[in-house]
């Protein structure tokens, strides 16, 4: 379990958090993150670019990335 702590919610400091989780931990199944533009955005952007199967869960409340 990773998480990312940044002053600033944008989306390039969430490109590089999931990119470099992924390298360090594979493809997930799923991805629980918070209702963030940023995160949501890169997220999608991630799972269309590299043709991922992975699973996307907004929860305020189990948010685990």
């Amino acid at each position: 379990m990773d998480f990312l702590l940044t002053a600033r919610r944008d989306a390039a400091a969430a490109h590089r958090f999931f990119e470099r989780a992924i390298d360090q931990n594979d493809v997930p199944e799923k991805v629980t993150i918070d209702k963030s533009g940023a995160k949501t955005a890169t997220a999608h952007g991630l799972i269309a670019d590299r043709g991922l199967a992975i699973e996307l869960r907004q929860s305020k409340y189990l948010n685990t990335w």
